[in-house]
């Protein structure tokens, strides 16, 4: 992904499957739900930066 000057996120997209469409796409839906990274104009001072970002999902058995 791609954090921009302004702090929007953009070129979201999947480096490595989980194996799951399901799961890809609820990652890209949870980041595309992220109006904009709080204060990054201010460190970015103009620039964007382009990262990978791992989103892990875990099955939690809710019985207890």
């Amino acid at each position: 992904l791609r954090v921009e000057a302004d702090g929007r996120l953009s070129h979201l997209h999947i480096t490595r499957s989980s194996g799951y469409r399901l799961l890809d796409n609820a990652a890209l839906t949870t980041l595309n739900g992220i109006d904009t990274v709080p204060g990054a104009s201010g460190w970015l001072e103009g620039r964007y930066f382009d990262m990978v970002l791992p989103i892990e999902y875990r099955l939690i058995d809710g019985q207890g």
